[in-house]
């Protein structure tokens, strides 16, 4: 699903919201009037009310001050009226008042005037239903918020003075850093290199989770499933929105990269084709890889990694340490 068709659905589902709510309001209003028709009553009084101080206001706009004071006493003791009839009846004192899911957008899922953006309500469901997508699902857990140092050994790197778990804090740090200056980072792409078990592909997740939480769209899979997609788009044309989604996404995350089989005229040309467009758009990337640089080089041809490794566009980070994951947890 792409950004744009989970907005389409979300926007479907919050109107859904309103004639749900609407429906609720008259239910309401029916029980009310038939316990006791005093309260609508008091509700249709204050409704001719305002409109009567409207008109009024428009045919003598120097006296507008004068009748929107006495508008408003008029309307309060009506909106008293019927709170306290409402609650010698049962009901809460306000429960004719509007319903919202979300009071703060009232169910639009847009705020702010004249400059409208989406609630927090609509950005929270959209990264959801962005999260429970294919690639995605694991960034409801694996985000900066989760992120435990502790989980990596805070003991010295062969041959350097600084530890493993020291060196992972400076990583998130650049991780989280990145995640918040995009898209205006000075170095668009990062390359993370290291053998399995270090936490690429976690930094990985919190760099999508934050991206995805500012409003911008996320394309993240692996090396292997793009292959896979970009086989069947080569010999059968099946895929084209997704390829045009991984060109497009204002960031690309492309985990464990050599994992892939090498299969002729696929792999490595359409690696080419998907990064050299994302870079002619100013496009930013983000790969992982269990390779060494040379191995990297070695695999993948000087043509194609001359991108992945041009320090103009990409910044290149090294983990290193041993594998967390077989690391018995505490």
């Amino acid at each position: 699903m792409t950004r744009e068709q989970a907005v389409r659905a979300l926007l479907a589902e919050y109107e859904q919201t309103r004639a749900r709510n609407r429906g609720e309001e008259q239910h309401r209003l029916a029980q009310a009037e038939a316990k006791a028709p005093a309260i609508v009553d008091a509700l249709r009084q204050r409704e001719a009310l305002l409109m009567d101080h409207m008109r009024d206001a428009f045919d003598h706009p120097a006296d507008a001050r004068r009748i929107s004071t006495e508008l408003a006493e008029r309307l309060g003791a009506l909106h008293n009226e019927a709170r306290r009839a409402l609650t010698k009846h049962g009901f809460p004192a306000d429960y004719l008042e509007p319903v919202f899911d979300c009071p703060l957008c009232k169910d639009k899922g847009e705020v702010g005037e004249p400059l409208r953006r989406w609630c927090t309500c609509f950005q929270q469901r959209l990264v959801r239903l962005l999260c429970s997508d294919e690639g995605m699902a694991a960034l409801q857990a694996e985000n900066f918020d989760t992120f435990d140092e502790t989980r990596f050994p805070d003991e010295p790197l062969p041959g350097k003075p600084v530890t493993q778990r020291a060196r992972m804090r400076t990583l998130r740090g650049i991780c989280e850093s990145y995640a918040d200056e995009f898209p205006n980072n000075t170095q668009r792409n990062l390359l993370f290199y290291g053998t399995s078990g270090l936490g690429k592909s976690f930094l990985m997740n919190c760099i999508a989770h934050r991206v995805l939480t500012r409003g911008y769209s996320v394309a993240r899979l692996t090396a292997p499933k793009l292959i896979e997609h970009l086989r069947r788009y080569h010999y059968s044309g099946e895929g084209a929105e997704a390829v045009e989604q991984w060109t497009n996404a204002h960031l690309l995350l492309l985990d464990d990269l050599g994992a892939e089989p090498m299969i002729e005229n696929v792999t490595i040309v359409y690696l080419l084709g998907l990064l050299n467009d994302r870079m002619t758009a100013r496009r930013h990337t983000v790969i992982s890889t269990n390779f060494t640089l040379p191995e990297l080089v070695q695999a993948y041809t000087e043509r194609l990694t001359s991108r992945m490794l041009d320090a103009s566009a990409t910044r290149i980070l090294r983990f290193e340490g041993r594998d967390v994951r077989l690391i018995p947890r505490p």
